[in-house]
């Protein structure tokens, strides 16, 4: 059987190279070929596993690959695999009933109003309801509750950007939440009111409060006005589904509006979006770039404990260390697939094995192993989730307490300590918190929180902090301020990280694991997200391709393929190579949480409001969604891109073979079905509603708008007089008339927000042009010199003069030939003996292995480039000195005079750590007698803080004041390291990131000194 899937296998990728037109009109080929090749009736259950395996992974479209698989496994098991829903009657007999029943209601409204100058406060309300529901597309109970009160509260209108809205506040099954208190979790949804339903309200705002106090809720006060106004009781009878159903069958009908059928759903309140907040608007329509916030390095710290959450990451417990051995078991049996059992018995032996534990530490494991004893986890993945949430957080908050002694107000007091130390940081933090008590409370006696039910069972909480477009620029920006001390390829490589999450919509773990070999720069450039030897994706339909140069604006895409290009020079030769790292020759991830903090940073202090990282996807997906389904005008004013770029993302996904847009967005985000990203990543779905509304052909009498708005009709003929309008307005028409109401209105009804005072500038500086000239630029191109490139070809690869990159070379070579660089036999220090492996022409440094070392050295360089001129000729004496004393395997230098030793402490003595110096001092009995002596002369010009071992030997060539050696300590050392050095008996550990910075460092001023045809006095 393995030779037939090797040839299905084959069949996939030549159907996967088809158009998406292509492959509709032959995947039922397709399906008879698998069919025909299985030929027999009874195929095993893991053949049929591979074979859907291969369709998921190699065809794109998620639909056609299922199809595919579907038909393929009807045929051989007799029934479908993925099972299809079975629809719902297209035509409801009693909703049609009923809407041609309410039909009517509309015009009633208009003439009662018309002819009507006084009306009531109760009607009023009424009103206001039938028209956000007729006229605005608010058909579902808890929004038009929630408007209802907030009318009576009398709440001003928001104007955050473009247009006026009402915030709604409200609760309802199945709403995702996207504010998240102590007390309450709750829906704040934005609703654009259209012109007369804004007029009623306006109405309303000028008169006094209703003289009754009925607190009917919105659809009961509907069916009452109603069936008073169409003079009909049994309106009054009608269930509130089949009424708001025929209020939004009526509201889509119209003509013009032309509405998709997920806005449909949505104004239904069947299909939920989280709306963004006020700031968020306001800094969607503005024209100003935020101020770069002052350049402060953000605290990142590297613990066991350590959490993205800003809050999190400064927790600490005494039982750490707990955490982190549960932690290396659930990562011992994630990489071997354990199944539960497994999971179960091995905390169970780590439970017993702890002599004494605080009692609310012993419950929290006690918790990981009933999980895993009763199935509800079953892959060790499940808990590696939740014991860095809640685990963190417990025991650095829980530690000391005995939960015998509590009561239910305790509990309530440890839970809200719980919510404040986790900062909201984590969706699933308080679901997870509320599983965990209801185990204590089942299992181990504790009473609940009182908090515990307040919170609704099933609700989603949702970020919806989506920066302005300008802001997402500014980031690009400030970025790079905030890696000064870092590389240009590590500043290059999180500046385009968050591009690719900004625009493409890619996770950050899909950016931060891209590989070279992912990305394809012929015509429209395309990225591949799927698995590879660092990363797998989240799920199946996670795997995709993105055509990248549609989505990035051109000096970003002209960025990113001038990066690539580097990286398939630097990396030529080797397998699974990153794109993005921390050093360009080695595969060291990205720091995400230094990235994340930083980020983090710049975005909160831009928008005034807390903004995590992976609001760039939310930013992205929104984008889309604009483009897609807004008017052009607020694409424009929104997103801030070209027209062209615009019309190509929109025809990149409307040319698709069918006409499902959404779905096409859902997959280019890597989600299997598209209310997902309608409900966690689509925030601006009630604009799309609001421009739905003013899409109706309405033209409604100016008498109506005026006695709506409760103002003289005279003023309002003023107004239609001077702006040139007839008496019948349109909807257009309408919001000029009502925007001269508002401004010239006494009172305060709407709440203008204010932009943050910013740059007035309007023009954004591209990125850096021109390569700057820094000494870490070395190794690459010492590296692409040693891979036969020529000089031209480096030079426009990285953007570099190709005078400096000679002069480089030359300099490289002079390190190597010169004879005060060579040993006493003639070969070069500082490279190895020539071979076929290594000519005479190879001029690459000889790095550490240790990748700690690597980026260790990485860091001094930068350093290094930071000095003054002075400064520099110092530290170039300094490396002299290491450079003609070292050879390319040694770790440390033999130094020949206190004079060394005070020349290389004078010149690093800043940049060095005191205490990462060691000076090894070795004495012979007889030559060197008097020992004190000799440590005091080399001890003199060592710092304080500096480590002199002293080592007896036989060596009978020493000198007067014995033989040293020095050298630069490691930093960290890997737990296998320290247990190599335990079992040889070895104190301390040299490395040698001190002088390959060293040899970088004189390489870059040698080459540097003729490029700039300056005087330069190599020591003698």
């Amino acid at each position: 059987m393995r030779d037939v899937l090797e040839e299905i296998q084959k069949r996939l990728a030549k159907f996967s190279d088809q158009t998406p037109a292509e492959q509709q009109t032959n995947k039922v080929n397709l399906v008879y070929e698998i069919i025909n090749l299985l030929d027999t009736k009874e195929v095993p259950d893991n053949i049929l596993k591979d074979i859907k395996k291969l369709c998921n992974t190699m065809i794109d479209n998620t639909s056609v690959a299922r199809d595919v698989f579907n038909q393929v496994h009807l045929d051989k098991t007799g029934q479908l695999y993925h099972k299809h829903t079975v629809p719902t009657k297209f035509v409801n007999p009693e909703v049609e009933k009923w809407v041609r029943k309410l039909s009517p209601a509309e015009s009633a409204i208009y003439n009662l109003v018309r002819d009507n100058t006084s009306l009531s406060q109760e009607d009023r309300l009424a009103i206001i309801l039938c028209n956000a529901a007729l006229e605005g597309g608010l058909c579902f109970s808890a929004g038009l509750n929630a408007l209802l009160k907030s009318v009576l509260e009398r709440d001003a209108f928001i104007e955050a950007g473009a247009e006026r809205l009402k915030r709604l506040k409200y609760s309802a099954p199945n709403h995702p939440v996207n504010v998240k208190t102590r007390e309450e979790r709750y829906n704040s949804r934005a609703f654009y009111p259209p012109p007369l339903t804004t007029a009623g309200i306006h109405g309303f705002l000028r008169n006094g409060k209703p003289k009754s106090k009925n607190a009917t809720n919105a659809t009961t006060r509907i069916r009452a006005f109603l069936a008073s106004l169409l003079n009909d009781e049994s309106i009054e009878k009608i269930s509130e589904r089949v009424l708001l159903d025929s209020l939004s069958l009526i509201f889509f009908r119209k003509e013009g509006i032309h509405a998709p059928a997920f806005l449909q759903a949505f104004a239904r309140g069947q299909l939920n979006s989280v709306s963004t907040f006020d700031e968020c608007l306001l800094a969607q329509y503005s024209y100003r770039y935020p101020k770069a916030p002052k350049a402060e390095q953000t605290r990142v710290f590297e613990r066991a404990s350590a959490r993205r959450s800003s809050n999190k990451r400064f927790l600490q417990s005494g039982c750490d260390t707990i955490i982190k051995d549960i932690r290396d078991i659930l990562n011992v049996h994630h990489k071997a697939n354990s199944d539960a059992e497994l999971i179960h018995d091995d905390l169970v032996m780590f439970l017993e094995s702890l002599e004494a534990i605080p009692e609310s530490i012993r419950a929290f494991t006690s918790w990981f192993i009933y999980m895993f004893s009763i199935r509800k986890w079953k892959v060790a993945d499940s808990g590696r989730r939740k014991l860095s949430s809640l685990g963190t957080v417990w025991f650095a908050v829980a530690e000391g307490i005995n939960l015998e002694e509590h009561d239910s107000r305790d509990n309530s007091l440890l839970h809200t300590q719980l919510l404040e130390s986790e900062g909201n940081a984590d969706s699933a933090f308080v679901a997870n918190l509320m599983q965990f008590w209801t185990y204590l409370h089942e299992h181990w006696d504790c009473e609940l929180p009182e908090q515990f039910e307040r919170y609704g069972r099933g609700v989603k909480f949702v970020r919806a902090t989506i920066p302005g477009a300008l802001q997402v620029r500014q980031l690009f920006a400030d970025i790079c301020k905030a890696y000064e001390d870092s590389s240009v390829h590590v500043a290059e490589s999180v500046t385009l990280a968050l591009i690719l999450m900004a625009r493409c919509g890619l996770r950050p773990s899909e950016a931060l694991h891209l590989e070279v070999k992912d990305i394809d720069l012929r015509n429209d450039g395309l990225l591949c997200i799927r698995r590879n030897a660092h990363f797998s994706p989240k799920t199946f339909s996670g795997t995709r391709k993105l055509a990248f140069a549609v989505f990035l604006m051109p000096d970003e895409a002209e960025l990113f393929r001038a990066f690539v290009r580097q990286r398939q020079l630097e990396t030529s030769g080797r397998k699974n190579a990153l794109l993005f790292s921390e050093y360009e020759f080695n595969d060291s991830l990205i720091n995400y949480d230094r990235l994340s903090a930083e980020a983090s940073r710049l975005l909160s202090s831009y928008l005034g409001r807390s903004v995590n990282l992976y609001q760039l996807r939310h930013f992205a997906l929104t984008n889309w969604q604009l483009i897609c389904f807004a008017t052009k005008e607020r694409s424009l004013q929104v997103t801030k891109l070209a027209p062209e770029q615009i019309e190509a993302i929109r025809d990149y996904f409307n040319g698709a073979s069918h006409d499902n847009t959404l779905f096409e967005i859902a997959s280019a985000a890597g989600h299997l079905e598209s209310k997902l990203s309608m409900t966690t990543y689509l925030h601006c779905t009630d604009i799309l509603l609001y421009e739905a509304a003013l899409r109706a052909e309405n033209c409604c009498d100016f008498r109506v708008l005026a006695s709506l708005a409760s103002v003289q009709h005279g003023r309002v003929k003023r107004i239609i007089s001077t702006n040139g309008m007839s008496d019948l307005l349109n909807n257009s028409d309408m919001v000029a008339v009502l925007d001269e109401l508002f401004n010239t209105e006494r009172a305060h009804f709407v709440k203008k927000l204010k932009e943050k005072p910013g740059s007035t500038s309007y023009r954004f500086p591209n990125f850096r042009l021109a390569t700057q000239r820094k000494a870490e630029q070395v190794d690459k191109i010492l590296h692409a010199h040693d891979d036969k490139f020529s000089t031209q070809e480096i030079a426009d690869v990285f953007n570099l003069p190709k005078h400096w990159i000679e002069r480089v070379i030359k300099a490289a070579q002079y390190y190597r030939h010169d004879e005060q660089y060579q040993t006493d036999y003639g070969n070069p220090r500082l490279y190895p003996k020539v071979s076929i492996e290594n000519p005479e022409t190879h001029l690459s440094l000889v790095m550490p292995k240790e990748n700690n070392e690597k980026l260790e050295s990485l860091e001094i360089l930068q350093s290094l480039q930071r000095l003054s001129k002075g400064d520099s000729n110092r530290v170039r004496k300094a490396a002299d000195i290491f450079l003609q004393n070292v050879t390319f395997n040694r770790r440390s230098i033999t130094l020949k005079s206190k004079r060394d030793l005070r020349c290389i402490m004078k010149a690093l003595g800043n940049l060095i750590a005191p205490e990462r110096w060691l000076l090894k001092l070795h004495i012979n009995k007889e030559t060197n007698r008097d020992s004190p002596r000799c440590q005091h002369y080399w001890y003199e010009h060592l710092p304080d803080e500096a480590t002199l071992s002293v080592v007896k030997d036989s060596y009978e060539n020493h000198s007067k004041f014995g033989r040293v050696d020095l050298s630069y300590m490691n930093a960290e050392l890997t737990p296998e390291m320290k247990s190599w050095m335990k079992e040889k008996g070895i104190k301390y550990r040299s490395s040698r990131a001190l002088i390959c910075a060293l040899h970088h460092y004189a390489i870059y001023l040698r080459a540097e000194a003729e490029y700039l045809n300056s005087d330069y006095q190599p020591s003698k």
